[in-house]
């Protein structure tokens, strides 16, 4: 969320240089966290399975976004409008999972 709205807000390369090389690091780290999670969780016979339909959310989802994203921008004439988009809906699941988790504990 911070970082789409960090991307919509500033005019400064290294600004967006270094909010983009932050989430990269965090994305390495998911991706480290979750790939070991998933094997110490899913049984060996399920991992091929398990593996391939996150690798199709996770891929085709950035497909589907990226599509969507450049749509809105050429229908909106500004390339900001993705990221404020994509801002004010990261926040809105947020707080509706944020939610979710509470109610749980």
């Amino acid at each position: 969320m911070a970082t789409q709205a960090v991307l919509a807000t500033t005019r400064l390369p290294w600004v967006a240089g270094a909010t983009l090389a932050v989430w990269g690091v965090h994305a390495m780290v998911w991706g480290v966290l979750v790939t070991s999670l998933r094997q110490r969780l899913v049984p060996d016979r399920l991992r091929g399975r398990v593996n391939s339909a996150y690798s199709l959310a996770d891929l085709g989802g950035a497909a589907v976004g990226t599509a969507a994203g450049g749509l809105l921008a050429q229908a909106t004439g500004s390339i900001v409008a993705p990221f404020w988009v994509a801002a004010a809906g990261l926040a809105v699941l947020t707080v509706a999972i944020w939610r979710r988790l509470g109610a749980t504990g």
